[in-house]
């Protein structure tokens, strides 16, 4: 065997022993009744449902304001390079034509070109659709919560992936509480409640979505109050989430990573 093939070998080895061991160590939290885990979930635990992420969310959502806005609400999709070239020529003082950092675009497109106030709900609304329909991962998510795994699930999403996968457990599931989707719902919000979804930055439907970089600043101050106890007392379970807003990293896990207990029972950021 080759030198190189031999670094290789132990190179996967000692990958696949850290994936063990972070394996065992997540199962051990769920055998802690007292202390179920609580899951932040981002884009990418989405992604197999066919809700694009924020890289291709961006190009989607600039295509269909050129659709409707450049060319008269055309319904076939333009040329990518009749909409590059629109972009050099209207849009490059902001607009980032760097692939590695195309995601970056997102928050700007939904703030410069879904307007008015309808178009940006209408293409949002279309945009988070699960076109795949619900994926294992949260079929799986769903069957946590049913055995009482998991009680809360905190999501930056906009689609109900985790609430849909709950709903077709029925008659299991009877009732799953969604909190920040209509205003007045923070009533509902419970520690210790079970089939809990809490939708961080909002509702798309109620025109209560949070996505422009100005938007995703901070986070609503109330909401914050309630999750923190979660945060301090309960295992965290980080999955398809790449941390870009400081709505998230900075007015939530920020500010609990800064108090004493802080994540006193462990954060567990997930990477692929």
């Amino acid at each position: 065997m080759s030198p190189t093939k031999s670094k290789r070998s132990l190179a996967t080895e000692q990958h696949n022993k850290l994936v063990r061991r972070a394996a065992q160590e997540l199962a051990a939290l769920f055998r802690d009744a007292d202390k179920p885990p609580v899951f932040l979930i981002g884009a990418g635990a989405s992604y197999r449902a066919g809700v694009p992420m924020a890289a291709d969310a961006a190009w989607w959502i600039v295509e269909r304001h050129f659709s409707r806005y450049v060319r008269g609400g055309q319904l076939q999709l333009p040329r990518r390079s009749e909409v590059e070239m629109w972009l050099r020529t209207e849009h490059a003082s902001w607009f980032n034509f760097d692939p590695t950092n195309f995601a970056d675009n997102f928050p700007e497109v939904v703030d410069r070109l879904l307007v008015p106030a309808e178009f940006r709900r209408e293409v949002l609304h279309e945009l988070v659709q699960p076109i795949n329909g619900i994926n294992d991962g949260y079929k799986h998510l769903a069957r946590l919560m049913q055995r009482g795994l998991c009680r809360t699930v905190l999501t930056t999403n906009f689609d109900r992936l985790v609430h849909a996968a709950l709903k077709s457990m029925e008659p299991h599931v009877r009732h799953v509480v969604e909190v920040n989707q209509v205003p007045g719902d923070f009533d509902q919000f419970s520690l210790m409640r079970k089939f809990q979804v809490v939708y961080l930055h909002g509702s798309v439907e109620h025109y209560r979505d949070r996505n422009t970089r100005h938007e995703t600043e901070d986070l609503d101050g109330e909401l914050a109050r309630l999750i923190e106890p979660l945060l301090r007392d309960w295992p965290l379970i980080v999955v398809g989430y790449r941390g870009a807003e400081p709505s998230i990293m900075n007015a939530l896990l920020g500010r609990v990573a800064r108090e004493r207990t802080a994540f006193r029972n462990g954060l567990y950021w997930c990477s692929r």
